[in-house]
Protein backbone atom coordinates (compact mmCIF):
# COMPACT_ATOMS: atom_id res chain seq x y z
CA UNK A 1 0.00 0.00 0.00
CA UNK A 2 0.77 3.34 -0.96
CA UNK A 3 1.62 5.32 2.33
CA UNK A 4 1.56 9.64 2.45
CA UNK A 5 4.67 10.86 2.87
CA UNK A 6 5.81 13.25 5.83
CA UNK A 7 5.48 16.97 5.08
CA UNK A 8 8.54 18.72 6.73
CA UNK A 9 11.80 18.24 6.32
CA UNK A 10 13.17 15.74 7.33
CA UNK A 11 16.97 15.83 9.33
CA UNK A 12 19.13 12.63 8.96
CA UNK A 13 21.84 11.16 9.68
CA UNK A 14 25.09 11.24 7.47
CA UNK A 15 24.91 7.17 7.10
CA UNK A 16 22.35 4.58 8.29
CA UNK A 17 23.69 1.57 7.04
CA UNK A 18 26.12 -0.61 9.20
CA UNK A 19 29.39 -0.76 7.17
CA UNK A 20 31.87 -4.11 7.45
CA UNK A 21 35.26 -3.28 8.11
CA UNK A 22 37.00 -1.01 5.52
CA UNK A 23 34.39 -0.77 3.01
CA UNK A 24 32.07 2.52 3.12
CA UNK A 25 28.00 2.27 3.45
CA UNK A 26 26.41 0.89 0.41
CA UNK A 27 24.60 4.82 -0.89
CA UNK A 28 21.27 5.08 -3.24
CA UNK A 29 21.63 8.33 -4.06
CA UNK A 30 19.16 10.96 -6.02
CA UNK A 31 21.19 13.84 -8.07
CA UNK A 32 19.41 16.88 -8.59
CA UNK A 33 19.65 20.71 -8.83
CA UNK A 34 16.75 21.37 -7.15
CA UNK A 35 17.74 22.86 -3.37
CA UNK A 36 14.29 23.35 -2.04
CA UNK A 37 12.52 21.59 0.55
CA UNK A 38 9.95 20.55 -1.51
CA UNK A 39 8.83 16.77 -2.27
CA UNK A 40 10.91 16.17 -5.81
CA UNK A 41 8.14 13.99 -7.77
CA UNK A 42 8.31 11.17 -9.87
CA UNK A 43 9.06 11.47 -13.55
CA UNK A 44 8.56 9.24 -16.79
CA UNK A 45 11.81 9.94 -18.79
CA UNK A 46 13.04 6.78 -19.93
CA UNK A 47 11.92 4.80 -22.64
CA UNK A 48 13.17 1.38 -21.18
CA UNK A 49 11.33 1.98 -17.85
CA UNK A 50 8.08 3.81 -18.98
CA UNK A 51 6.65 4.67 -15.67
CA UNK A 52 7.01 7.24 -13.35
CA UNK A 53 10.02 6.70 -11.01
CA UNK A 54 12.36 8.63 -9.07
CA UNK A 55 16.02 7.60 -10.09
CA UNK A 56 19.13 6.69 -8.03
CA UNK A 57 22.82 5.26 -7.96
CA UNK A 58 23.94 2.81 -6.13
CA UNK A 59 27.28 3.60 -4.68
CA UNK A 60 29.86 3.43 -1.89
CA UNK A 61 31.12 6.95 -1.41
CA UNK A 62 30.60 9.84 -3.82
CA UNK A 63 28.01 9.30 -6.55
CA UNK A 64 28.65 9.27 -10.22
CA UNK A 65 27.73 11.08 -12.99
CA UNK A 66 27.34 14.40 -11.67
CA UNK A 67 25.82 15.70 -14.91
CA UNK A 68 22.29 14.72 -13.12
CA UNK A 69 22.72 17.03 -10.47
CA UNK A 70 24.91 19.13 -8.33
CA UNK A 71 23.55 17.98 -5.07
CA UNK A 72 23.05 14.38 -3.77
CA UNK A 73 20.21 13.55 -1.88
CA UNK A 74 20.91 9.98 -0.07
CA UNK A 75 17.87 7.73 -0.57
CA UNK A 76 17.13 6.11 2.96
CA UNK A 77 15.44 2.84 4.10
CA UNK A 78 12.43 4.68 5.47
CA UNK A 79 11.96 6.84 2.04
CA UNK A 80 11.27 2.94 0.50
CA UNK A 81 9.13 1.68 3.83
CA UNK A 82 6.85 5.06 3.88
CA UNK A 83 6.28 4.20 0.17
CA UNK A 84 5.35 0.23 0.86
CA UNK A 85 6.50 -1.78 3.57
CA UNK A 86 6.29 -5.15 1.59
CA UNK A 87 9.16 -6.33 -0.21
CA UNK A 88 10.22 -5.12 -3.18
CA UNK A 89 11.35 -6.59 -6.43
CA UNK A 90 14.54 -5.94 -8.19
CA UNK A 91 15.03 -6.13 -12.02
CA UNK A 92 17.20 -5.65 -14.37
CA UNK A 93 16.15 -3.71 -17.29
CA UNK A 94 19.76 -3.69 -19.51
CA UNK A 95 23.63 -3.46 -19.28
CA UNK A 96 25.86 -1.77 -21.32
CA UNK A 97 29.27 0.19 -22.34
CA UNK A 98 28.58 3.91 -21.87
CA UNK A 99 29.79 6.69 -24.48
CA UNK A 100 33.65 6.17 -23.12
CA UNK A 101 34.87 2.55 -23.45
CA UNK A 102 35.76 2.35 -20.31
CA UNK A 103 32.18 3.13 -18.76
CA UNK A 104 29.61 0.28 -18.27
CA UNK A 105 26.08 0.96 -17.06
CA UNK A 106 23.51 -1.57 -15.11
CA UNK A 107 19.88 0.01 -15.47
CA UNK A 108 17.68 -1.75 -12.98
CA UNK A 109 14.25 -0.73 -11.54
CA UNK A 110 13.44 -1.19 -7.90
CA UNK A 111 9.69 -2.07 -7.58
CA UNK A 112 7.01 -2.49 -4.47
CA UNK A 113 5.46 -5.83 -4.67
CA UNK A 114 1.96 -5.94 -5.87
CA UNK A 115 2.47 -2.96 -8.11
CA UNK A 116 -0.24 -2.97 -10.48
CA UNK A 117 0.64 -3.44 -14.03
CA UNK A 118 4.44 -4.32 -13.02
CA UNK A 119 3.76 -7.45 -11.64
CA UNK A 120 6.32 -10.42 -12.20
CA UNK A 121 4.42 -10.88 -15.99
CA UNK A 122 4.50 -7.46 -16.92
CA UNK A 123 8.28 -7.13 -16.45
CA UNK A 124 9.11 -10.14 -18.02
CA UNK A 125 7.08 -8.79 -21.10
CA UNK A 126 9.32 -6.27 -21.16
CA UNK A 127 12.46 -8.46 -21.21
CA UNK A 128 13.60 -7.35 -17.88
CA UNK A 129 15.44 -10.22 -15.87
CA UNK A 130 14.23 -10.86 -12.13
CA UNK A 131 17.09 -10.37 -9.71
CA UNK A 132 15.56 -10.93 -6.19
CA UNK A 133 13.56 -9.05 -3.37
CA UNK A 134 14.90 -7.24 -0.81
CA UNK A 135 12.79 -6.24 2.29
CA UNK A 136 13.95 -2.52 3.41
CA UNK A 137 12.69 -3.39 7.40
CA UNK A 138 16.29 -5.34 7.64
CA UNK A 139 19.58 -3.99 8.73
CA UNK A 140 21.63 -4.56 6.16
CA UNK A 141 19.03 -4.00 3.19
CA UNK A 142 21.37 -2.25 1.48
CA UNK A 143 24.23 -4.59 1.56
CA UNK A 144 21.19 -7.39 0.21
CA UNK A 145 20.55 -5.36 -2.36
CA UNK A 146 24.47 -4.80 -3.87
CA UNK A 147 25.28 -8.23 -2.81
CA UNK A 148 22.15 -9.09 -5.39
CA UNK A 149 23.89 -6.74 -8.24
CA UNK A 150 27.28 -8.19 -7.32
CA UNK A 151 27.23 -10.93 -10.01
CA UNK A 152 26.23 -8.82 -13.02
CA UNK A 153 29.19 -6.52 -11.30
CA UNK A 154 31.85 -9.37 -11.93
CA UNK A 155 30.69 -10.30 -15.49
CA UNK A 156 31.35 -6.69 -16.97
CA UNK A 157 33.51 -6.76 -19.83
CA UNK A 158 37.12 -5.95 -18.26
CA UNK A 159 37.82 -5.82 -14.58
CA UNK A 160 39.32 -2.09 -15.05
CA UNK A 161 36.26 -0.49 -16.27
CA UNK A 162 34.17 1.99 -13.74
CA UNK A 163 31.15 0.53 -13.06
CA UNK A 164 27.57 2.11 -12.84
CA UNK A 165 24.65 0.88 -11.40
CA UNK A 166 21.41 3.24 -11.92
CA UNK A 167 18.01 2.40 -10.61
CA UNK A 168 14.78 3.61 -11.11
CA UNK A 169 12.56 3.47 -7.89
CA UNK A 170 8.83 3.44 -8.40
CA UNK A 171 7.68 5.71 -5.94
CA UNK A 172 5.07 8.61 -6.22
CA UNK A 173 8.01 11.57 -5.05
CA UNK A 174 11.34 11.80 -2.56
CA UNK A 175 10.75 14.46 0.12
CA UNK A 176 14.53 16.03 0.28
CA UNK A 177 16.43 16.09 3.77
CA UNK A 178 18.75 18.48 5.14
CA UNK A 179 22.05 17.02 6.26
CA UNK A 180 23.90 20.03 8.01
CA UNK A 181 27.09 19.52 5.45
CA UNK A 182 24.78 20.49 2.41
CA UNK A 183 25.78 23.77 1.51
CA UNK A 184 24.00 24.86 -1.92
CA UNK A 185 26.72 28.36 -2.00
CA UNK A 186 29.81 25.72 -1.79
CA UNK A 187 28.73 24.40 -5.84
Amino acid sequence: KWLPRPTAPVQRPSSVQRTMPNRAPIRLVHRTNYWGNNPIFAENSDAEVDTACIWVQMTRGKSCCPGFGNREMDVYPDDLLNQCEDDWNLWLVSEGQGNKTNHYFYKLVLIPKRTPGLGNKSCLSYGWLAVGAVDFNLDNAYEHLADMIRPYLQSAPEPQVKKHVHIAIIMDSLEPSFDPDDNPEAI
